[in-house]
């Protein structure tokens, strides 16, 4: 049976815990496909898992904040569900260990921030102020490795087409691959 909406893999994503975070293991490694969906959420700290917001310029986990007031400050961050080609792995840790992923229907989740948030700004404005949307194409090129606080981060160089201009949305859909990239 066809799923034009694409609401069975929504189901199936849903109740197997989620998609895979979009990873970039080493230097010159690229990820790329079609958005999907696109939502704001809250940050959370990398080791505790709370909720991350602004004071004094800085991200502070929820429980060491000094000021009641800077819970109205969350930070936050734009996740990008990309369906990109299914490669059957992933990566696990920051030592990026690969891991089978199996049934891979290639959708990842970039968590856009730091270096991320700086590459797809500027894709963006490359693309005449192009919006955030579904059926837009990005392609993200992992650079060189910087301290970011207490983690390394990374640089990026980032490409994005406006979903009017993505031949591969439009292509998928005349073929039946998956919901409609361009309904809301």
């Amino acid at each position: 049976m066809s799923d034009p909406f694409g609401v069975q893999q929504e189901a199936k994503k849903f109740l197997s815990g989620g998609s895979i975070a979009a990873k970039f293991p080493k230097k010159g490694f690229t990820f790329e496909g079609t958005v999907l969906s696109f939502r704001m959420a809250q940050r959370t700290d990398m080791k505790s898992g709370e909720p991350l917001y602004w004071e004094s310029r800085q991200t502070v986990e929820e429980s060491k904040l000094k000021f009641e007031s800077s819970k109205d400050n969350p930070a936050m961050q734009l996740l990008l569900e990309v369906q990109g080609e299914p490669t059957g792995i992933t990566w696990k840790t920051n030592q990026y260990i690969e891991e089978a992923v199996p049934d891979d229907d290639g959708v990842r989740t970039m968590y856009v921030t730091g270096g991320l948030q700086k590459a797809l700004s500027k894709a963006l404005r490359d693309a005449g102020n192009a919006d955030v949307e579904k059926g837009a194409y990005v392609k993200v090129t992992r650079g060189e490795s910087v301290k970011m606080g207490d983690f390394m981060g990374f640089t990026y160089k980032a490409e994005w087409t406006p979903a009017a201009d993505n031949s591969q949305a439009a292509n998928s859909f005349v073929k039946g691959e998956g919901g409609d990239p361009f309904a809301d």
